[in-house]
């Protein structure tokens, strides 16, 4: 459970992270 949770918040700050990527 943990372990999914930990996946999940990863995933969302890469999709943030690529986001302002390609912003910029």
């Amino acid at each position: 459970m943990d372990s999914l949770g930990k996946f999940k918040c990863h995933q969302s700050t890469d999709r943030r992270f690529m986001s302002t990527e390609l912003k910029i």
